[in-house]
């Protein structure tokens, strides 16, 4: 569920906020899981949108988050009501 936004994203043709939100998963999760291979493949096109470097930016935009910000975040993005 975290990734969706991601994917919609990618879909939309943001792969920066993609990225973006791609950290933000891992910001909730403590870890990226490199054992899933539909977001192995995420990676692997927006790294090529957007290089190495860019996707690196994005993506730690996301992954510095602290845990709140980036639950309240992927919520959001997500069309959730927030948190209590």
């Amino acid at each position: 569920m975290a990734l969706l936004p991601a994917w919609l994203l990618a879909r939309e043709d943001d792969p920066a906020g993609a990225a973006t939100a791609v950290g933000t998963t891992r910001a909730l999760r403590g870890a990226f899981d490199h054992g899933d291979p539909e977001l192995r493949a995420l990676v692997a096109e927006l790294t090529g949108r957007l290089g190495e470097e860019g996707y690196g930016a994005a993506y730690d935009r996301g992954a510095t988050l602290p845990r709140p910000d980036a639950l309240h975040r992927l919520t959001e993005m997500a069309g959730l009501p927030a948190p209590s």
